[in-house]
C-alpha cells in the first residue's frame, strides 16, 4: 500500500515513465490489485489525477490496463471508470451533433442567400417597370404596390431566417469551443517546441502552415500565421456587423479548425475568450485585433505580409513584389467595415467593407508548449 500511494504521488508529478517499473513490484505481491492496474493506466494515458481521465479527447475502453482495472474494482471503482468513458463518449458526440448541425443550417444559408439574391433581382425588375409605365393610365398601380409589398415582405422573411440561423450557428461554435475547453490531451498530447509549431503546424491547401511567434508565457504561447494562407470575406454581407458574427469567426472555428489540424493538433490549441458587444465569443482560432497588432508588431515592416501561392489562386490581391492585405478583429457592430492591415504595414483601422472578397487571412492561436 505504501509503495502503492507513492505511485499516485508520482503520477500526481507527472513521472509517468517511472510508474510501470514501481507497479511491477505491486504486481509480484497482488497481481488482481484495481488501483494498481488504475495506476498503471493513468500512466499510460500520462494523466496526472483519476478525474481527469474522463477529460480525455477519446474512449479507453478498449486499453487493456483499463479492462484490468474494471474486472478487478469493487463496484464503486468500476462505476467510477466506466463513467469516464461515458462522459467522454457524451461529450464527443454532442461535438458532432454540433457540428453537423452547423453544417446543415450553413448548406440552409447558402441556399437562402441565392433565394434572397433573386428576390432582390424581382425587385430591381419590378422598379424598371415603375420607372416605364409609372405615367401610363392604364398601369394597375394598386395591383403593383400589393405586389412590391409581397416581394418585399418576402425577402425580410427570408433575410430575418438566415440572421436567425447565424446567431443560432455562433452560439453552436461557442458551445462546441467550451467543451473542446474542456479536454486535456492525455497520452495523445504531444507537446511542440516553439521552432517545431514555427516550422510546419497543421496543413492548409496541402501545405503545411509556417507560423510566427507573436509572444511566449512561460508554456503558452501567441502565434500568428506567416504569410496569408487564404483570401475571403470578413463578413458574407456588406452590413453592420462584429468579429462576433462575422463569416470569417464561423470558418476559423469550424472548417479551418477540423480540416486544418489533426485531432492531436488541436488538443495543444488554447480557447481564448473575446470580450465582443454581444457577449464573450471563445474562439480556438481568432484574427488579431488592431491594439493586439500594436502590441505584438510594433514597427510596420514586421507587419507586412506575402501570400501563399494557394491563396493568391483563391483569388488573393497581391502587389507586384507579392504584399498582401490582411484582416484583423472589429467588435465594432454599428459599421459595416471591418479593420485590416494594408499592403505598407500600416494598420487602418477604418477598415474595407466587410464583404471584400480579395482580402488576406492570417489566423491566430495560443498553443501549450513543451
Amino acid at each position: 500500500q505504501r509503495l502503492l500511494k507513492r505511485t499516485f504521488i508520482l503520477l500526481e508529478d507527472g513521472e509517468f515513465d517511472i510508474v510501470p517499473d514501481k507497479l511491477d513490484v505491486v504486481f509480484d505481491e497482488d497481481p488482481e490489485n484495481a488501483e494498481a492496474w488504475l495506476a498503471m493506466l493513468m500512466a499510460e494515458l500520462r494523466v496526472s489525477n483519476k478525474e481527469d481521465l474522463g477529460k480525455l479527447a477519446t474512449p479507453f475502453d478498449n486499453n487493456p490496463s483499463f479492462k484490468r482495472a474494471t474486472r478487478f474494482a469493487s463496484p464503486k471503482l468500476r462505476d467510477e471508470l466506466n463513467g469516464y468513458i461515458d462522459e467522454i463518449k457524451a461529450r464527443n458526440e454532442k461535438i458532432i451533433e454540433l457540428e453537423e448541425s452547423n453544417k446543415t443550417l450553413t448548406a440552409e444559408n447558402e441556399e437562402k442567400s441565392v433565394e434572397a439574391e433573386k428576390v432582390l433581382d424581382e425587385i430591381a425588375a419590378k422598379i424598371d417597370v415603375w420607372r416605364n409605365r409609372a405615367q401610363d393610365p392604364e398601369f394597375d398601380k394598386t395591383q403593383f404596390f400589393s405586389d412590391v409589398t409581397k416581394t418585399a415582405l418576402s425577402f425580410t422573411g427570408i433575410t430575418a431566417a438566415i440572421a436567425a440561423a447565424e446567431a443560432l450557428i455562433f452560439s453552436r461554435i461557442d458551445e462546441i469551443a467550451k467543451l473542446r475547453s474542456e479536454i486535456k490531451g492525455g497520452g495523445k498530447k504531444k507537446l511542440l517546441s516553439v521552432k517545431q509549431i514555427s516550422e510546419g503546424f497543421g496543413s492548409w491547401n496541402d501545405l503545411p502552415i509556417e507560423w510566427r511567434l507573436l509572444y511566449q508565457d512561460g508554456k503558452k504561447a501567441l502565434f500568428i500565421t506567416k504569410d496569408c494562407i487564404d483570401a475571403g470575406v470578413f463578413s458574407a454581407e456588406n452590413a453592420e456587423t462584429s468579429w462576433y458574427n462575422s463569416t470569417l469567426r464561423a470558418n476559423q472555428n469550424e472548417q479551418f479548425l477540423l480540416t486544418a489540424f489533426t485531432e492531436e493538433e488541436r488538443l495543444l490549441i488554447l480557447p481564448t475568450e473575446i470580450v465582443c458587444p454581444e457577449g464573450t465569443a471563445s474562439d480556438t482560432v481568432f484574427a488579431l485585433s488592431c491594439d493586439e497588432v500594436e502590441k505584438y508588431m510594433s514597427s510596420a515592416a514586421e507587419r507586412v505580409a506575402k501570400g501563399t501561392e494557394p491563396a493568391k489562386r483563391n483569388g488573393l490581391f497581391v502587389t507586384s513584389d507579392g504584399r498582401a492585405c490582411w484582416w484583423l478583429r472589429d467588435n465594432n457592430k454599428y459599421s459595416s467595415n471591418a479593420p485590416i492591415v494594408d499592403i505598407r504595414g500600416e494598420i487602418d483601422g477604418d477598415g474595407i467593407e466587410a464583404d471584400t472578397e480579395d482580402c488576406g487571412i492570417r489566423p491566430a492561436i495560443w498553443v501549450t508548449l513543451k
